[in-house]
């Protein structure tokens, strides 16, 4: 099986867990975050395809009933469900695509700092949200995603793309999520 069917897979079966988890928007943050190389790491410390931070792996593998360690953030699998697990708590709370990416960058208070447009939101989240949001966009147009434009609402199983679909889609050259 190919890496990218492989990933793919993994992200249809997370977003089939978490239904709050949108495949296309779980798609959008792996390629910001990390262009799907699961051993990456931030110069602040996130780590893995979608860039957890050890602090917020604890918590998601806790919430799972799993026992954490480090490596897990590196292992696709864990990885990729507990980024949906978050995806699909923060759209559960916000109920909005943006809140949303700029809770799963930055934490609550820059959330706040978001909703609220102040200054205090960190420079690496202002930049975040939007290229995630023009990631999602894009990849929305290549799939036919015929919904208008982002953000969309949340994917149903049923209008879910075959992971042979995201096989093919090319991957921006920067990568910089935290």
């Amino acid at each position: 099986m190919s890496r990218a069917y492989e990933l793919a897979s993994l992200v249809l079966d997370a977003s089939d867990k978490f239904p709050s988890a949108d495949p296309l928007l779980l798609v959008s943050v792996g390629i910001v975050d990390s262009q799907f190389d699961p051993a990456v790491v931030s110069r602040t410390g996130a780590r893995g395809l979608y860039q957890n931070h050890s602090t917020t792996g604890r918590l998601l593998a806790r919430s799972l009933g799993w026992e954490y360690s480090d490596d897990m953030l590196h292992d696709p699998a864990k990885n990729t469900e507990m980024a949906a697990f978050y995806l699909d708590l923060l759209q559960t709370a916000y109920n909005d695509v943006a809140m949303v990416l700029a809770e799963y960058n930055g934490g609550p208070l820059n959330a706040g700092y978001f909703r609220a447009n102040v200054g205090a939101l960190a420079t690496q989240t202002k930049g975040y949200v939007p290229r995630v949001l023009s990631v999602y966009e894009r990849l929305a147009r290549e799939l036919g995603d015929q919904r208008g434009t982002v953000p969309f609402p949340i994917l149903s199983a049923a209008e879910r793309s075959e992971p042979l679909s995201l096989v093919a889609m090319p991957v921006p050259a920067a990568a910089g999520g935290e």
